[in-house]
Formats: structure tokens, sequence, C-alpha cells
């Protein structure tokens, strides 16, 4: 038998030992032990309670010690820069509590002691119980569903939720239940917080449309062919996912080259910001497409014009800064040529409230958002009290005429009753990681998670 072979099979055992010692130590404390929350979106808008229970099933009893809770929100960058670490936390809340549901349990000792009466046995002496002291630490957690009700009020002044390539912004919820003289379980779940990035506190900014002019020199070696005249307009610069960008654009090539790959393009540029070891800042910066039209070639002496070319916006993060110091996400549409090489474009935001007509625009938000409180609410037909006292009766009007149901507890129903309720969508990048490799063997949860964000029907208002 060669060396190489002996190798090889030294290697395989070592694996198969190493993979048996991890599956006697991963065994599950729990057959469940999961977070349930009362929102089956697990979207919450910031400000709002957060309403659920953490469900723990077991087929024979067990010995705990306390079950703890904690409600996280926090944004990391983080990444490597020829070897060296960069990274900066930003905390927004952290509340760890106890649940006090272990002080209903019956002692470890106390639980022993009646099992044995029910058998039959013998009481243990002082000698024994002595012995057996640190086997009888904590409680027991009988055999069955146990489950714990908690609720949280999120802080108002919070970033959306958002998972990129060097960063993050991420909420959770995690259960962790301490046993004696044992691993701790743990349990975790992600969950969406929509920021109130609400477009119409800029509405004289965003609503006024714009436009940009630009003429493109094309040559080859040192010789020129011509120029390429382009024209840009978008009617307003503030947007929410679902809603369509109308762009209109002009193209006139006065060069003697065929324009090829011409396109419209929705684009997301990310900055990252962080810190070395030693407090150096440094920033990483990366630009994705998110949404794309194509249109055909435009030959030398031609033209091509659009006229409200929609660009829907799909389920996007929206704009993080000034509440995130450390992520700032950025968008743009872009009229691009692949060859002759140019691009123009024009800033777009992305919020999670749209604008509003003038009439419902200055009214019940405004006041909301200046002074924390409603003046006024309007329900639908369903029935529950209306307050409308300070709504004109044109605001009355168009409030009578969105009839919808009411998002329970939602911010948004009490910023603007005429606001129709938004589904919402995965974030289009799709899912991403975020279980704890350290936690792993001990701890249940979700591998991966997608953020979820509002998204309105294009053309409501």
């Amino acid at each position: 038998m060669s060396q190489g072979t002996i190798k090889s099979q030294q290697r395989e055992r070592s694996a198969a030992a190493a993979v048996g010692a991890q599956n006697r130590h991963s065994a599950p404390f729990f057959e469940h032990f999961g977070i349930v929350l009362d929102n089956a979106e697990g979207v919450y808008f910031a400000g709002q309670e957060i309403v659920g229970k953490v469900v723990i099933e077991c087929r024979e009893p067990r010995r705990v010690s306390e079950l703890l809770l904690e409600v996280k929100g926090r944004a990391r960058t983080h990444w490597t820069k020829s070897r060296k670490t960069c990274s900066a936390n930003e905390a927004y809340f952290c509340e760890q509590f106890n649940t006090e549901y272990t002080r209903k349990l019956p002692k470890a000792e106390d639980y022993e002691q009646q099992q044995r009466r029910e058998r039959g046995g013998a009481e243990r002496t002082a000698a024994e119980r002595r012995k057996d002291s640190i086997k009888l630490m904590g409680r027991t957690l009988h055999a069955g569903t146990h489950e714990i009700p908690f609720s949280y009020v999120l802080p108002k002044n919070l970033p959306n939720s958002f998972e990129g390539e060097f960063g993050f912004v991420r909420y959770t919820c995690r259960a962790v239940c301490e046993s004696p003289w044992d691993f701790d379980t743990v349990c975790f779940l992600p969950f969406t917080v929509v920021g109130i990035e609400d477009l119409n506190c800029e509405a004289e900014l965003l609503s006024l449309p714009l436009e940009t002019r630009c003429s493109h020199s094309v040559g080859a070696f040192c010789v020129r062919l011509g120029s390429v005249s382009t024209e840009l307009r978008i009617a307003r610069g503030g947007f929410t996912p679902g809603e369509s960008v109308r762009v209109n654009a002009k193209v006139r090539n006065e060069s003697r080259r065929t324009l090829r790959g011409l396109e419209l393009r929705l684009c997301k540029k990310v900055l990252y910001k962080s810190k070395t070891f030693a407090g150096a800042e440094q920033q990483r910066t990366t630009t994705n497409v998110v949404q794309t039209v194509r249109a055909k070639n435009v030959p030398s002496g031609g033209e091509f014009e659009c006229s409200a070319m929609p660009l829907t916006v799909p389920s996007v993060p929206p704009r993080l800064t000034p509440k995130c110091r450390l992520i700032d996400v950025t968008y743009c549409v872009e009229l691009s040529c692949r060859t002759p090489p140019f691009c123009v474009s024009l800033p777009v935001v992305i919020g999670t409230i749209p604008l509003l007509p003038p009439n419902l625009r200055n009214t019940i938000g405004q006041k909301v958002l200046n002074n924390g409180t409603p003046f006024g609410r309007a329900d639908d037909e369903s029935g529950g009290e209306k307050e409308e006292d300070n709504l004109d009766s044109e605001t009355e009007r168009n409030c009578a005429s969105k009839k919808r149901v009411r998002m329970p507890s939602s911010v948004l129903s009490e910023l603007y009753p005429a606001l129709p309720t938004p589904c919402f969508r995965e974030l289009h990048s799709g899912p991403v990681k975020v279980a704890d490799e350290r936690e792993r063997k001990f701890q249940f949860g979700p591998n991966l998670f997608t953020p979820k964000h509002p998204f309105y029907v294009d053309g409501v208002f």
C-alpha cells in the first residue's frame, strides 16, 4: 500500500471521527425551539410594537436555569483590504430581559423527589442530596409545549433593513435557554424594519422635473468622427418600490459610427464606511443595475427618442442616511451606450412613503412628523372611531374614496389615513446568509434571510 493511500485513509478516518464528535455534541436540547411573531410577514415599521412568543417543545423533562430574550438592531460593515481588516459597528438598540418563565417551574431537586415518591422509591438521604446537588441544579421544564409571550416597542428613528455585499442593517430577536453545567441553547429570528422615509417631507424638491443635456465627442485613433447629443428627462425625483420612473430620452447620432448597446437603467450605488484597527477611515463602493430597458442600435445620422418610457422600481432598500452613518444608498437613472462609450444620469430618491397629491401632502402627515401626535384619523367603512375635526372637506372626500383595511398598529395609518396599505415583497437580489457559525451547533433558526420592502401599485394617486 502506497504512502499516499495511507494518508488518504487517515484523513478519511479523522474526518469521520470529527463528524461523529460533532453529531454527539450537537444533539438538540429541545425538539423545537423557536420564535413566532404575530405579524406573519415579519415586517414592522419603525415605532411599531413587536408582539410574539417563544415556543419550546420537548419530549422529556429538561433542566433549565433561565430563559432570556434579546431584541437588537445594529449596522455593521466589514471587509479585508491588503491583509488589513476593516470593520465598523453602529448600535441602534439592544434590549435584553429575563422572561422569568423558569420562576414558575419546580426546582429540579423537588421534581426528582416527587418522581421518586410516584415510583415508590425511598427518600434520598442528606448525603445523596449533597452528592447530586450539581446534577439537580436549576429547574425542570416539563415535557410538552411551552409558549412564552413577549412584546417590544421599536424606536421611531430607525433606518430601514439592509443587506449588502460589505455590510448590513439587521434586526433580530434572540432567545437563550441557559442550562446548568451544559451548553446554552439559542434560537434567533431576523425580521424587517421599514424606516419612515417620507418623500412628502421634501415634496417641493422631489416633485420637480429633472433634466440634463450633454454632447459627446466620438473619435478613433486621434481621428474625430463627429458627436452624439443626448437629452434625459424625468417628471420628478422621488419614488417608492412599485412605482415607475417615466423617462423621456432623445439621442441624436451625428457621428460616423453606429451606436450599439443603448440602455436606460436604474442603478443603485452603495457606499460603505469603515475603519482599520489603527482607526484609519476606509470606504468601499459597489454599483448594481436593478432595472434595464434596452433600445435598438442607432445608425450614423439616425435618432432615438422615447417618451414616458417606464422603469419600474423593484423591491429595493430606500436611502439610509442620515439615520445610518455607515452605509449610504443612492440611486440614479442612466442613459448609457456601450459603443462608443458614454453615459448621462439623473439622481433619484427611493423612499418608503410615496409622494401624495398636494391636498393630502400637508395635512396629517406633516403634523404628525412635527409634533409626534396625530391630529386626525380616518378609518374605512368597516368601523372604528373617526376623528376628523381637523380634516378639510376635500381631504375627507379623498379619505372616503380610498377605502382600505387598516394595518394593525401601523404608523402609516396615523401618518396618512388616505394612503393605501402597501404589500411587501422580498428583496429583488435574493436571500443572504445570517446564521452565526459560532453558535450553529446549538442554535435554532433560519440560515438565510430576505428583507421585505413596501411595494406600492403604480398610479394609485
